[in-house]
């Protein structure tokens, strides 16, 4: 096939995780490998394609480590982009835990790490708004509407058949204000997890960063330490969280560390919240089972979380978690 200028051939599948996108292996121009990305179906699929791409381009130009863009047909929504490999961060840190390598594991998250705080800092500069197919901010409503409600809607009443309470979503509606108290002038990515970060000739590189958008620093630390695709020991997350913070001062950033700790326990909340919503939809709804697998460390994650005194006054929220855990672990 042809896409602008680009011969594209031997084309084969590639599975995607929850995207309804397609995506091709090929090969183009004097033998180098390519992936080929075709949009979901719609105009919003084709909206989606180009926010990956002008994100994209723009990440680069600011030495983010994302697949460089060969090519786009904009009218088709279809791109093709620089092959980084079949080897996620999920597959690497499992590889290096089973022979417990758990040195080696808080090197790759320091790596990891620095990008993340990189990524945040010097990728919001330059960044328009107007590249967001989604809305341009994460702030308390969206955080209420896309995480809270997804997670009450797909996971609590559609999988586990638990009534829906009014004053569960009333608690959850106040709790998700907290986000606008929050410093929101940061890139984050919004799906910064282990199946979205590439290990290619031992270096790392970042993808599914079409949702990207302005929001606060602790978001993507969140999903990423908190991540049900690998479940990391508490001591090691905190311990990198440490790590973190002290990356984003080396870069300048100014923050009450007390604060950024709490907002980053709470973005975790949200977090494991949109992922349980997630795996419930793609296992029950559109029977991928293998999401069904990491919700007992999504549960066993959220739970640890809901102990901390901080969170004292999401009763609800604690209560049907512990109920949940009993009949998953």
């Amino acid at each position: 096939m042809v896409i602008s200028k680009i011969k594209i051939r031997l084309l084969e599948p590639i599975m995607p995780d929850g995207s309804e996108r397609r995506f091709c292996r090929g090969v183009y121009g004097d033998g180098q490998s390519c992936i080929v990305i075709y949009p979901n179906p719609g105009e919003n699929g084709i909206r989606e394609a180009a926010s990956y791409v002008s994100i994209g381009r723009h990440l680069k130009k600011v030495s983010i480590p994302v697949p460089e863009i060969y090519d786009f047909d904009a009218a088709a929504g279809i791109i093709v982009a620089e092959d980084l490999g079949d080897i996620h961060l999920q597959d690497e840190v499992k590889r290096l835990s089973d022979v417990g390598d758990w040195q080696g594991v808080e090197r790759l998250y320091e790596r990891v790490l620095s990008i993340l705080a990189a990524m945040g800092v010097r990728g919001r500069d330059g960044f328009d708004a107007s590249w967001c197919f989604d809305v341009p901010s994460y702030n308390g409503e969206f955080a209420f509407k896309k995480e809270v409600l997804y997670f009450l809607d797909s996971f609590i009443t559609t999988m586990m058949g638990i009534r829906r309470s009014a004053v569960l979503e009333a608690e959850l509606k106040v709790f998700s204000v907290a986000v606008d108290d929050m410093p929101r002038n940061f890139l984050i990515h919004r799906d910064f997890q282990s199946r979205n970060l590439m290990i290619c000739r031992s270096s790392i590189g970042v993808i599914d960063f079409q949702g990207a958008r302005f929001g606060p620093l602790g978001y993507d630390a969140a999903s990423l330490l908190f991540d049900p695709y690998v479940s990391l020991p508490l001591p090691l997350v905190w311990g990198l969280f440490d790590r973190y913070t002290r990356t984003l001062a080396d870069l300048g950033v100014f923050f009450n560390p007390r604060k950024l700790r709490h907002d980053f326990k709470t973005l975790a909340i949200f977090r494991l919240m949109q992922a349980l919503g997630a795996y419930a939809f793609l296992g029950v709804t559109k029977g991928k089972g293998i999401f069904l697998d990491y919700i007992p460390a999504a549960i066993s994650n959220l739970d640890a979380l809901l102990h901390d005194e901080e969170f004292n006054g999401l009763r609800g929220l604690k209560t049907v978690v512990k109920d949940i855990r009993r009949g998953f672990l």
